[in-house]
């Protein structure tokens, strides 16, 4: 699937809300704005969010990971910091990562340009314009302002 297709499906995309992908062990990448607004939601310092729920990523490259990911500390019959989930979890089950617990779309595509791709992936998941470009432009879809 080609990284347009996924982004498309991303918009399309209708959580059930079951928490499958909650449930399972796996990483959740944290960055710094995830991190941001942890502190501002759990009213915590920087440094007691890093102690009670960060850890070093497993790929040891100077990432951070939530600890407690299987299941989600943060799940509890739903998520409990929903408006201020990291942007992994925004961004599942098309743009997370390779692993999907959720079953997959086949239905037509509309042909949508290219940066309305990225305002309508902006306004489903409750993020700026140049945050969901940074991350596309991270996991290598998106340069020069379009979808490679």
């Amino acid at each position: 699937m080609k990284w347009k297709e996924r982004a498309i499906r991303q918009i399309l995309f209708d959580c059930k809300r079951c928490g499958d992908c909650c449930q399972r062990p796996g990483v959740v990448d944290i960055y710094p704005m995830d991190a941001a607004r942890l502190v501002k939601r759990l009213r915590l310092t920087s440094v007691a969010l890093a102690r009670k729920h960060l850890k070093i990523h497993p790929s040891n490259d100077g990432r951070v990971s939530l600890k407690n990911v299987a299941p989600c500390e943060f799940y509890e019959n739903g998520c409990r910091i929903y408006l201020s989930r990291p942007l992994i979890c925004r961004m599942y089950p098309y743009l997370a990562g390779p692993t999907m617990y959720c079953e997959i779309s086949t239905e037509e595509l509309p042909e949508i340009d290219d940066q309305d791709v990225v305002i309508r992936l902006a306004k489903a998941t409750n993020l700026t314009i140049s945050e969901v470009e940074a991350h596309l432009k991270y996991i290598g879809a998106f340069k020069d302002g379009r979808f490679v």
